[in-house]
């Protein structure tokens, strides 16, 4: 009792640091008498392992030349095994082990493949024994290794097998008479060095009967310093279960959703409340999931294993985290759930755990509504833009020529309606009709650099010739391309609330300078484009003809033949200079009556039609025809979708525009007269004056 009381004291006086001070030093001697025994049966076992190491080099060395690698050929098959030169060669490996006093001796050879099969040893045991039908993969028998690279090799085997303690062996090359390596000679003895440990032990056991006194003592110190622990950890493992709790009530708050995945990337228990929500699952439908099977309706097969390999790249390190954030494939991708689609954002990182297998946080977080959000304003942003786009359009067209491109754009449309609900005609002429006049709104709006609206044309054009190409076209596709014109036609109504703004700023009634002002900024528009040099000159004007019902189609001819005259007729600037004409093309026109008739002529002063490239053109869509006069070729000129442009462009290229002219004439009654040369391009035509 007063030992006991004299500790306590004493360890209420000096505390800890005298305990860890005995401690220090009751563990010091322990282990210097450890190090003093351990250097005693080290300096004693060198010699016997040097002594035991020669012996085993040169008894392989021996064995590796005892048996030829032809007689170890014969055996190769169990069959091989069963004969009686097989035993006597088993026979011979057992009197050469005694002489060498040896436990085991045997052959290996290679197999291929990164495999070993054995050959034959002393063993006559019926039932440890072995022979070629044991084969082993050499990442199993590291000593194979530095054998089969011609080295002999001495080890312990119980570092392989640990139930081999004391049992050593050794590896030597057989070379055949070529020098290749072509077998493996082995060896093993039992340690001679187990008798000295035996001795030691004893030794140890004395050193152990002095130190154990000091262990006790260092023990009860331990002891009382462990109860003074135990309360501390105690009291962390109270605080440390306070702070899980706040951990896990944020982690249930998080608007993100949390997840942790395995090497089989199934999910964890230790996930956060707002995943449920974000995936749209039940608890019970996410814990253990693969992660990869809840978003598979969001993927395809492609992007599916391609997720599979980047979260192999994450798991193996193989790239920086930076990086491998970076090149994440569903950084940002919507999800597919219950006939729903959500827009979601992800990130991905490797936990490295201290004994436990790394697995992969991911943070996945539900941006759905801010998505909505930002395309609400895109097209907010998109509807002010085009607004804008057409009050900047609409602003520099005088009020007169806008109201007469709104009624002609009306007439055209009118127009469509009515062919539409023609039973007398083909869905091929319909389709016919439907794109002249098309065309014919589209190069108004295009002169009044209406540039959004020409485009929706041009586009509803490209799906005219899509339909117009087909073997059948059905009513269906007529009346596809009829909604499609209805959706653009209905622009117009904000052209015309627009123009109204602005009509007191802009004045002009004189029906001929509004054909005029027309006509020049066509002009203006196309010269542009083409990059030419055009003026235009006004002959006689016909107030009366432009006052009656024959204003839209004159106005529709003379657009066509700028157009056509501009893109086809008028040389670059250069190629007229050296033709000696001025660099500047010229275009006239004139409207009169004429015997009661309306006569309208168009001229240009350009290189007139190109009979050769028209006959050339002609034949690709006629390789059959024989006739192909004069006559016949200026006819195919005005013919639907004829055209000797190589491209398309919003110009020229679709041979919408003479067909357009052609019929316009024919619907008047009149009559159409040509005349080319190199000097230029004259068209005539006649119509029938309203009565």
């Amino acid at each position: 009792m007063k030992t006991f009381y004299t500790i306590n004291r004493l360890v209420k006086t000096t505390g800890p640091r005298l305990i860890l001070g005995l401690f220090f030093i009751s563990s010091l001697m322990v282990l210097l008498i450890s190090g003093v025994l351990r250097t005693q049966m080290y300096n004693s076992g060198v010699m016997l392992a040097e002594t035991t190491q020669n012996h085993l080099v040169s008894a392989a060395q021996a064995l590796a030349e005892f048996i030829s690698p032809e007689e170890l050929n014969l055996y190769r098959t169990i069959e091989d095994t069963k004969t009686e030169a097989f035993q006597e060669l088993k026979h011979r490996l057992a009197a050469f082990a005694e002489n060498h006093n040896l436990l085991y001796a045997y052959f290996w050879r290679y197999y291929g493949d990164n495999q070993l099969q054995f050959i034959v040893d002393n063993d006559f045991d019926p039932t440890e024994e072995v022979g070629p039908w044991v084969i082993v993969d050499i990442v199993e028998d590291y000593l194979a290794l530095p054998a089969l690279a011609g080295n002999i090799v001495v080890s312990n085997l119980s570092t392989i097998v640990p139930t081999w303690d004391g049992l050593i062996t050794a590896y030597a090359p057989v070379f055949d008479r070529h020098g290749n390596i072509h077998s493996i000679a082995g060896v093993d003895i039992l340690d001679r060095y187990l008798y000295i440990q035996r001795r030691d032990a004893r030794r140890m056991t004395f050193l152990l009967a002095i130190a154990i006194p000091f262990s006790v003592i260092s023990g009860i110190l331990n002891l009382i310093l462990y109860r003074r622990k135990a309360k501390q950890i105690e009291e962390a493992h109270v605080e440390l279960s306070q702070e899980k709790n706040v951990i896990q009530t944020m982690k249930d708050n998080l608007p993100q959703g949390i997840l942790l995945m395995d090497r089989e990337l199934k999910i964890l228990p230790q996930y956060s409340r707002s995943l449920i929500s974000i995936l749209s699952h039940y608890d019970s439908e996410v814990e253990g999931k693969n992660f990869l099977d809840i978003i598979n309706a969001s993927l395809n097969a492609k992007q599916l294993q391609i997720m599979q390999d980047y979260f192999d790249m994450i798991f193996k390190k193989e790239k920086s985290a930076k990086l491998l954030e970076e090149v994440n494939p569903i950084s940002e991708f919507e999800y597919k759930v219950d006939d729903r689609i959500k827009t979601l954002t992800t990130r991905f990182q490797l936990i490295e755990q201290v004994g436990l297998e790394s697995v992969i946080i991911g943070i996945l977080q539900d941006i759905t509504r801010e998505k909505e959000f930002e395309m609400e304003l895109q097209h907010q942003k998109e509807a002010q833009e085009l607004e804008m786009k057409n009050m900047f359009d609409v602003i520099q067209i005088d009020p007169m020529v806008f109201h007469d491109f709104i009624e002609e754009a009306e007439a055209n449309f009118n127009y469509i309606n009515s062919i539409l609900k023609d039973k007398t005609l083909t869905e091929k002429q319909v389709i016919t009709k439907f794109y002249q006049n098309i065309h014919a709104i589209k190069a108004n709006a295009l002169i009044l650099g209406l540039e959004s609206f020409s485009k929706k044309l041009h586009m509803l054009e490209d799906d005219i010739k899509a339909v117009s190409a087909q073997e059948e076209i059905t009513v269906k596709d007529t009346l596809s391309l009829a909604v499609k014109l209805e959706l653009i036609m209905q622009d117009k109504d904000s052209f015309l609330t627009i123009i109204k703004k602005i009509e007191s700023f802009k004045s002009s009634n004189q029906i001929d300078s509004v054909l005029l002002h027309s006509m020049n900024k066509a002009i203006e528009k196309i010269s542009a484009e083409t990059q030419k040099n055009i003026e235009l000159e006004a002959g006689h004007v016909d107030i009366s003809i432009l006052e009656s019902k024959l204003r839209k189609p004159i106005k529709d001819i003379l657009f066509q033949c700028i157009r056509n005259s501009i893109y086809h007729g008028i040389e670059p600037a250069e190629e007229r200079m050296r033709k000696n004409k001025k660099p500047t093309g010229l275009l006239s026109f004139s409207i009169k009556n004429v015997n009661g008739k309306a006569e309208i002529i168009f001229s240009d002063d350009g290189q007139g039609l190109d009979l050769e490239k028209i006959k050339k053109k002609y034949l690709e869509a006629h390789p059959d025809s024989k006739d192909v006069s004069r006559k016949v070729l200026l006819a195919s000129i005005f013919a639907p979708e004829f055209s000797t442009a190589s491209t398309t462009t919003t110009v020229a290229g679709r041979g919408i525009g003479l067909s357009l002219v052609k019929d316009l004439v024919k619907e008047n009654n009149g009559t159409i007269n040509i005349n080319s040369s190199e000097a230029g391009l004259t068209f005539k035509f006649i119509l029938a004056l309203p009565a």
